[in-house]
């Protein structure tokens, strides 16, 4: 017995169980894969097997890239590069002919659902002749229904998916009756599954149903699940003893009714939930402990800063700034420790220090720079898993950052900051050091950094008195002159890459373009490199790192601000600077 025959024979024992529920067709997958030797060549048919149950439903990849309803799977090269596992050149009229033929052989719904599926997506895409909407259409539709009522799926998820499929479809070939039918088991769903106390329950609906253009329906259907939605809503909200969880469900319902309310411009509804959510929080903010106070009424003003007035915008904020002192008295700091063994310390600044004073400011304006591609992009424990948030000594709030795999960028820019953090200390000895040495001096920094076509010869004696404050410890002559030098040779560094360095201006004036967006500009992040641009933003412009520049320049530096540790990396990046020498550039003013 071939291995197509054996595939087939376990996939009828599998349509013959009558509790033969799966989770997803992965389940299918590993039936087949199962009876396949590893290593062996398999026949065109048995492929066509593994295939179907490879695609990915409702993938967005293939929506994007092969315009289809199902997509490959694959594995992430780097942020733009993909590597399909087949491709869609793969799918031949013989892979299409043996999915249709199987398509009508089969009972099991599940297995009608993928082969009539992929028939319907690809025969028309692929082949000369277009799919029958009242053969193949109507199979497809029938089973993915099917996949609810006959209980074939343990996974709610897989089921909305395929009754959503299914409503849309029917919709799109006007086969009303299907699409009715589709949309009352959406329902039966829901109210199978539901459970007040978890949002996830009882929002799928009307997420799927409300505004889908894809589904028209009725008036009333669609008050019947505001209405639904409503209840919830106030159900979760006023119940007595609150719980954290189902305060999040009713967080959840009013962010979905103040959205449709405010899209089909229904104000008093609006007004109305506005009060309601606000009216609970009140009470909750007022029987809570000092520290809860903050982070409910930051909640609260989340809520009210989309959907409520200006007045009530205004009144949150100023109790937002009132609380945020005593939020900073509850939070405890923390310390690393880390023991270095000396001879590791003085290797490290012996190394950075060998040679001509040349050598050695290039050296550590080059390797003073972290390699973020070795930030891991995996999570490697629950700190990288939840939210964060970034606060000053007096407790106001400078930015969020989400889980990694929400907000990658803003992780990868938290951790090259601790980084930078930790580091220091190697930094502060080799310029202690270097100084010690006579080799970090006035006049051999200046003349590196003479050398540089981004620092214009009219600004050499600002950024001299910035060295010199800075040689001399006073850190703060020194960062307030060396942060607007800086700036100033990475704007002239784009200018002198044929980059663009204005914008256009109220009055009809030609500014200059805010320093983050220089330092994330496409032109200026290929000169510098990738791994340069995201270390320049994180001591500079992100308010998810250092920020220093703007700290600084903004007038929000505390005492704390201008330290030896954020002088010694302004000055690095001052080096790093004068290495840049455009040959063929004129400085001009």
């Amino acid at each position: 017995m071939g291995i197509h025959e054996i595939i087939l024979q376990e996939l009828k024992r599998f349509e013959d169980d009558p509790q033969s529920v799966i989770d997803s067709e992965d389940n299918i997958l590993s039936i087949i894969r199962a009876k396949i030797p590893e290593g062996t060549e398999i026949d065109d048919y048995s492929m066509a097997e593994v295939r179907a149950f490879s695609f990915i439903e409702n993938s967005d990849y293939g929506q994007k890239n092969w315009k289809t309803y199902f997509g490959p799977t694959y594995h992430v090269i780097s942020d733009n590069e993909y590597v399909e596992h087949f491709k869609l050149s793969d799918i031949t009229d013989k892979t299409i002919g043996y999915w249709e033929t199987r398509s009508i052989s089969c009972k099991h719904p599940a297995l009608i659902a993928r082969y009539a599926g992929l028939v319907w997506v690809f025969k028309g895409k692929l082949t000369a002749k277009k799919p029958e909407p009242s053969t193949t259409g109507k199979l497809y539709i029938e089973s993915l229904i099917k996949c609810f009522k006959e209980g074939r799926y343990s996974s709610s998820n897989s089921l909305y998916t395929k009754l959503r499929r299914a409503a849309e479809l029917a919709s799109t070939l006007k086969f009303e009756d299907l699409k009715m039918e589709a949309i009352d088991s959406i329902i039966d769903l829901e109210n199978a599954i539901v459970r007040m106390d978890l949002a996830g329950t009882w929002l799928r609906s009307f997420e799927i149903l409300v505004d889908n253009k894809h589904i028209p329906i009725s008036d009333e259907m669609t008050n019947n699940l505001i209405e639904r939605l409503e209840n919830a809503f106030m159900l979760c909200l006023e119940k007595e003893g609150q719980r954290s969880y189902e305060r999040h469900s009713a967080d959840e319902a009013f962010k979905v009714l103040a959205k449709y309310y405010l899209r089909h411009k229904r104000t008093d509804d609006l007004i109305r939930i506005v009060s309601k959510i606000h009216k609970v929080y009140d009470e909750l903010i007022d029987n809570a402990e000092e520290f809860r106070k903050h982070i409910l009424t930051e909640k609260l003003y989340f809520h009210i800063k989309k959907y409520g007035s200006k007045d009530q915008i205004n009144a949150l904020l100023k109790r937002l700034r009132k609380n945020e002192s005593t939020l900073i008295r509850h939070l405890k700091p923390y310390s690393i420790e880390m023991e270095i063994p000396r001879d590791v310390f003085i290797h490290y600044s012996e190394k950075a220090l060998a040679g001509s004073f040349e050598e050695v400011l290039h050296r550590i304006a080059l390797e003073s720079i972290p390699n973020t591609d070795l930030i891991p992009t995996q999570a490697q424990g629950i700190y990288d898993l939840i939210n964060k948030s970034i606060h000053d000594e007096h407790g106001r709030k400078l930015s969020s950052i989400k889980g990694l795999k929400e907000d990658p960028e803003g992780n990868k820019i938290h951790s090259l900051s601790k980084h930078l953090d930790l580091s220091s200390v190697f930094l502060r000895d080799v310029i202690k050091k270097g100084k010690e040495r006579h080799i970090i001096t006035l006049e051999n920094v200046m003349s590196h950094m003479r050398q540089s076509t981004i620092f214009y010869p009219e600004r050499h004696k600002i950024l001299e008195k910035g060295i010199h404050a800075f040689l001399k410890r006073d850190f703060t002559i020194a960062m307030h002159l060396i942060i607007p030098q800086i700036e100033s040779a990475c704007l002239n560094l784009l200018d002198q890459a044929d980059g663009n360095v204005r914008r256009e201006g109220k009055n009809n004036g030609m500014n200059v373009r805010m320093f983050d967006s220089i330092l994330s500009d496409h032109t200026f992040v290929n000169t510098v490199s990738p791994n340069t641009a995201t270390y320049l933003r994180t001591v500079l412009t992100s308010d998810q790192g250092w920020n220093l520049r703007n700290i600084v320049c903004h007038g929000l530096s505390t005492g704390q601000t201008f330290s030896e540790k954020h002088a010694n990396r302004l000055f690095v990046i001052l080096l790093y600077l004068g290495v840049y020498v455009y040959t063929d550039h004129v400085p001009e003013p």
